[in-house]
């Protein structure tokens, strides 16, 4: 697989959907529980904004470790980070953790921005937290959007948001009281990494 990343690629998100609350890395902000109510606007928000291309949906074991680095040396740099605690949609009484990392190209990032500020300071420790979700697991199944681009309720003809969707986590160590230990049993079958404009599905690593 490889998928072309443009200048018009303005933004790219990365969501991750995993239950485990042990997993969840650091000093998430943490968005609250969704309601009922929530979860169907939000919905009904999506169908809304409908209008996007899937470009992939895999069921593999992906690892994903080169991907934070890979974004940054490619011009896209962290700027936001977002926790929520979403509704089952098989079950209303369970909830799963949606963990949005939100990058844009360096030539769109607004310094002015007050809540781009407020997140500098912990931007460093998001992407120790973001590279142990693509380290230390294996994700099974990847869905990938080219989606419209919008400012301020408004679609921008021309530019574009990237979305890659990661779930169904595979730890890479179990631990212990004493220990971690490496499961061996447990094998990547390709890569995802973004190199020289391209976000490329590698059969080997390495």
């Amino acid at each position: 697989m490889q998928i072309p990343i443009k200048p018009s690629d303005r933004l790219l998100f990365i969501q991750f959907d995993l239950n485990n609350y042990e997993a969840l890395p650091f000093n998430l902000p943490n968005l609250g529980k969704e309601t009922i109510e929530s979860a169907r606007r939000r919905r009904a928000a999506n169908r809304v904004n409908a209008v996007k291309t899937k470009l992939v949906d895999l069921q593999k074991k992906i690892f994903a470790a080169y991907i934070p680095i890979s974004l940054y040396t490619s011009g896209y740099v962290l700027v936001n980070v977002q926790h929520y605690e979403r509704i089952d949609q098989n079950n209303k009484n369970i909830y799963f953790n949606a963990l949005r990392y939100t990058f844009v190209r360096k030539e769109f990032e607004r310094k002015d921005d007050e809540e781009l500020k407020k997140f500098l300071p912990f931007r460093g420790v998001h992407y120790a937290g973001l590279q142990e979700l693509c380290e230390l697991v294996l994700w099974e199944k990847l869905r990938i959007y080219r989606n419209p681009f919008y400012t301020d309720g408004k679609e921008i003809p021309g530019q574009h948001a990237i979305s890659l969707n990661l779930d169904g986590r595979k730890p890479l160590f179990e631990s212990n009281r004493s220990a971690s230990n490496f499961v061996p049993e447990i094998v990547p079958d390709c890569s995802l990494v973004l190199v020289n404009g391209t976000l490329r599905l590698d059969s080997l690593i390495g």
